[in-house]
């Protein structure tokens, strides 16, 4: 089916590529993909540290409470920032097009600029419950115990709120074709 297309079928019969244009492409894709590489290792790293740093100071009892508080904290900032950048993302994008004039990035910038901004107050809308009824729904969630440390949710989703919009920064990066502008500050 998708071979009868003739986009794809065009291309799927063509000859094999020049090899210094595919050297090209090579360099410039890794050259593009090279930080993205890079913070997939710190990410790999992140996901547990948390969890084992928790485990050292406080036990498995700790981690069981961390791990049930920031499952609930994340969620709706996962489900809100989700919707965002599948909304918004591709059409920063499509605003930067090749970022051949002054125009591109100047639509491209205000595009990224408001969703920043909208974001922002969208997650306000998010973190203001989270804040005020803490307590009923660590309860509702998990279990009276767990909602002793209630005060933590806000906490987290602020954490994780933070977390995406500064990812959502980086985009700027990303559709200029300079990635590496953001490597030392993610690092730090």
């Amino acid at each position: 089916y998708a071979l009868r297309n003739p986009e794809i079928g065009g291309h799927w019969a063509a000859g094999k590529p020049d090899p210094g244009e595919e050297a090209t492409v090579f360099r410039e894709f890794s050259s593009y993909a090279f930080s993205f590489m890079v913070f997939a290792g710190f990410a790999a790293v992140s996901i547990y540290a948390d969890r084992w740093i928790i485990q050292f100071h406080s036990g498995e009892r700790g981690v069981g409470i961390y791990s049930a508080i920031l499952q609930i904290a994340s969620s709706p900032v996962g489900i809100l920032f989700a919707m965002i950048n599948q909304l918004m993302v591709p059409i920063i994008f499509e605003q930067a097009g090749a970022m051949g004039s002054p125009s591109q990035a100047e639509k491209s910038a205000k595009a990224l600029r408001l969703t920043v901004t909208v974001s922002g107050a969208l997650s306000l809308l998010v973190l203001l419950p989270l804040f005020l009824f803490s307590e009923p729904l660590v309860r509702l969630l998990t279990n009276r115990e767990f909602a002793g440390y209630h005060q933590l949710l806000w906490i987290c989703a602020a954490g994780q709120v933070l977390f995406q919009l500064a990812q959502l920064l980086t985009v700027k990066g990303c559709y200029c074709n300079r990635p590496r502008v953001y490597f030392v500050p993610k690092a730090v």
